[in-house]
């Protein structure tokens, strides 16, 4: 039987929402069933750096170096099913940012889709889905539901043992981002080398959370590739220089490539 969870939120990963108070119509978050057990809380910070390097350097909008939601249709197993869940959601929040809804809409099918094939039923209702098309609905109050929405569903896969599925997404969505942040990085844009050298303690984080499953055939190979980019930022402190800009973003782009 298929389990029917509020999947919404792994959009979140990469964009958390701002802290202003929406001011336009609001749509209202689903209802908490429980508190958060400690034990299942989600173990790594939502991340506003992206989002908001962009915004700080008005960097345009680039639709070109997001996932075509075309490719759903070729993904089989389910490891490629749920890693391009995770690159989806980055896409979402990637679009999001700049209000480009009908992209973001797009990418949303998408992973509407994936989601259904992993047998986790996401009941986007139908206010969600038209809040995308509504120029009269706040970016941010999109933001606040999935950001509300997002430990509950962590916790719930954890606590279904299907932590796997988790890690993968997590794993797509990290990947994506920093696909995005090395593609339009240079050596003169400073704010975002210091966010892509911030990525180096969340990557060490994921791959903590791999430790006690990266065992699994479905998990191997994606630990081996995480590793190998650990490697790459091994040297990295506080910002990249020219030629660590350029090893990371040749394995970023390699490992996106094996996924999407």
């Amino acid at each position: 039987m298929k389990e029917k969870i509020f999947f919404l939120t792994f959009i979140v990963l990469l964009c958390a929402c701002s802290n202003q108070k929406p001011q336009s119509q609001e749509i209202t978050p689903a209802a908490e069933e429980e508190p958060q057990s400690a034990l299942f809380a989600y173990p790594l910070p939502t991340s506003m750096e992206i989002t908001q390097t962009l915004e700080t350097l008005q960097i345009p909008y680039l639709g070109n170096l997001t996932n075509n939601p075309d490719n759903v249709y070729q993904y089989v197993s389910t490891r490629e099913k749920a890693l391009n869940l995770g690159v989806y959601t980055a896409d979402i929040c990637y679009s999001l940012s700049y209000n480009m809804r009908q992209e973001a809409l797009s990418h949303l099918k998408a992973a509407t889709k994936l989601l259904d094939e992993l047998g986790i039923t996401s009941p986007f209702s139908e206010q969600i889905v038209n809040s995308f098309k509504d120029d009269n609905v706040n970016k941010d109050s999109i933001l606040i539901v999935v950001n509300d929405s997002f430990k509950d569903t962590y916790s719930y896969l954890r606590k279904n043992k299907m932590e796997h599925i988790n890690l993968l997404v997590i794993t797509g969505s990290f990947v994506e981002g920093l696909y995005i942040l090395t593609q339009i990085a240079s050596p003169d844009k400073e704010n975002i080398l210091k966010t892509i050298a911030g990525q180096k303690n969340l990557l060490n984080e994921i791959l903590k959370l791999y430790e006690p499953v990266k065992d699994m055939d479905i998990l191997k190979e994606p630990y081996e590739q995480l590793l190998h980019l650990q490697e790459d930022f091994s040297a990295i402190k506080f910002t990249v220089d020219a030629m660590q800009l350029e090893t990371i973003k040749k394995s970023t782009a390699s490992l996106r490539k094996n996924i999407i």
